[in-house]
């Protein structure tokens, strides 16, 4: 088994982790290493080899699965150069910018193995709970409202504002809702701001409107968040018509520490009809906030090493277009508010001060 990071800056440096991880298992289990290998903008010494493009990796290092963890707006180069690529390929989130040619994205993966885009939430616990509860007792959404937000003021990482965040929480409530017709855009509110490296205009929040089937979702996702804070409330209905209610806390206090709480709001002493308090397997890992992640990463390498459906489903080239241009449509439509100054004259952070627990 071959794998070959585009990118290795944080989120590449991330995969590296899962995968090492991954490694300790499979030296646990008397099974066969994973080869690593890695293509940068400049050399870093982690101890695998490292290659200058796309064609000279592909040619000569023969990944079976390939990472774009590269920036958000070099994702469409680097997708076109994997044009007639056969294996595996994990691609973090989101697929690409408004700006780019999403036919011709569809085009170049075409012949691809599999594909999965970077939505980790789908591997919490606390996520495959509430879908298989959802699932169990016919609850049907009446209504679904999220916030999703971190500080990224200031922040040296370049990005394309907070439809690289609102991605998550969207995709988080159709995979809970399972099989059912996707979102469809209504209304979305913008705010511009010179918060990223990136420019003194770009999208720092986002207010969406959308329905999915019957259902109202809203929600708020924001990069000028001053806390972490990832939640998701949900009121379903009951096959007998009363309600029930759902509260899914991600990433608190820490990076994979996820909380769920179900209940029945009619019941007179609230007692949680399900809950569950998980860090989701951190506890017994060799490094910290990787724990979702590595649950996606080794899907992928059983899925491209025997061809095992994963208990997870992936979010696959078809999920992954489709969330796109819901992307596009919010971004394309959103009233404008701003651009205004928050950063100023601020040098971007320097990474040597920054954890992993304060970028995530």
């Amino acid at each position: 088994m071959r794998i070959l990071i585009v990118g290795l800056g944080y989120a590449g440096k991330r995969f590296l982790s899962a995968f090492y991880e991954i490694n300790r298992e499979r030296a646990r289990n008397s099974q066969s290493m994973i080869n690593l290998a890695y293509i940068n903008r400049s050399p870093i010494e982690v101890g695998i080899p490292s290659y200058t493009d796309i064609a000279s990796a592909l040619s000569q290092f023969m990944p079976d699965i390939v990472v774009v963890a590269v920036t958000d707006g070099e994702h469409f180069n680097i997708l076109q150069k994997l044009n007639g690529y056969r294996g595996f390929i994990i691609c973090e989130k989101p697929l690409v910018n408004r700006c780019d040619n999403l036919p011709l994205v569809e085009s170049c993966m075409q012949n691809t193995a599999g594909f999965a885009m970077d939505m980790v939430e789908r591997y919490s616990a606390v996520t495959s709970t509430l879908k298989d509860y959802v699932r169990q007792h016919g609850l049907m959404l009446s209504r679904a409202h999220f916030i999703w937000g971190k500080d990224r003021i200031n922040d040296h990482r370049r990005t394309s504002g907070a439809v690289s965040e609102i991605v998550h929480p969207l995709d988080l409530i159709e995979h809970v809702i399972g099989d059912t017709a996707p979102l469809e855009y209504h209304s979305a509110i913008g705010t511009y701001s010179d918060f990223s490296v990136s420019g003194s205009s770009i999208l720092d929040s986002l207010y969406v409107g959308a329905r999915l089937n019957k259902a109202i979702v809203t929600g708020y996702s924001s990069f000028v968040n001053i806390e972490r804070q990832r939640t998701v409330d949900f009121i379903f209905t009951k096959p007998d018509g009363f309600s029930v209610y759902a509260h899914a806390v991600y990433d608190t206090p820490t990076w994979d520490s996820d909380l769920l709480t179900i209940w029945d709001p009619d019941r007179p002493d609230k007692t949680p009809l399900r809950e569950l308090v998980t860090d989701n397997g951190t506890a017994g890992m060799g490094a910290l906030t990787i724990a979702k992640l590595t649950q996606l990463s080794r899907a992928a390498v059983d899925y491209t090493e025997g061809r095992i459906q994963p208990d997870t489903p992936f979010c696959d080239l078809d999920n992954s277009l489709r969330l796109q241009k819901l992307l596009n449509l919010v971004e394309l439509n959103a009233k404008a508010v701003g651009p205004y100054r928050i950063r100023g004259s601020r040098r971007p952070a320097d990474p040597a001060t920054l954890t992993d627990e304060i970028l995530g």
